[in-house]
């Protein structure tokens, strides 16, 4: 087995005598990419059905359920991803936005928001957010957009208008 490191993304290789068809750890086969996201949200609803899409890709997950309990987890976990709401008691997006400017803490994070006014949407590009996406997006969108907060190369898809 080979395993290479790229933060807190794990890459495993195993041997042909090792892998499983029917396995769902394996991706492509051989590899699987372990990256920890954090759910930032309040609506345990929300939260659950956002863990549905993700989970069966083999993500390793973490909830907040305001912005001072994610920042907490973000400086003891370290995400690869952050998907954050924005209305959340305590601390709302915004602010959480900021402080990880203010922190220097470079997490890649996706906004998910019921607000669809333009101006919410930049202003969540201007604080570094990778992009906005509306409550609750399709499957297949938010796989891209966390596979891309990752880094994993993915084919070219109608998401990347909406960068």
């Amino acid at each position: 087995m080979d395993i290479q490191i790229f933060g807190n993304v794990y890459l495993l290789s195993l041997p042909n005598n090792l892998r499983s068809k029917n396995s769902s750890f394996f991706l492509r086969g051989a590899e699987k990419i372990v990256a920890l996201v954090l759910i930032i949200e309040d609506a345990a609803l929300l939260r659950k059905m956002v863990q549905r899409i993700l989970k069966p890709e083999g993500y390793r997950l973490l909830e907040a359920e305001n912005g001072v309990k994610g920042l907490e987890m973000i400086r003891t976990h370290k995400p690869d991803c952050i998907l954050l709401d924005l209305l959340m008691p305590e601390m709302d997006g915004r602010q959480v936005l900021k402080a990880l400017q203010t922190e220097a803490l470079k997490v890649p994070t996706i906004v998910l928001t019921a607000d669809i006014q333009e101006s919410t949407r930049q202003e969540c590009l201007e604080l570094g957010a990778l992009t906005v996406l509306n409550k609750l997006p399709k499957p297949e969108e938010l796989s891209y957009w966390v596979k891309k907060a990752i880094g994993i190369s993915t084919q070219e898809s109608i998401y990347e208008s909406n960068i």
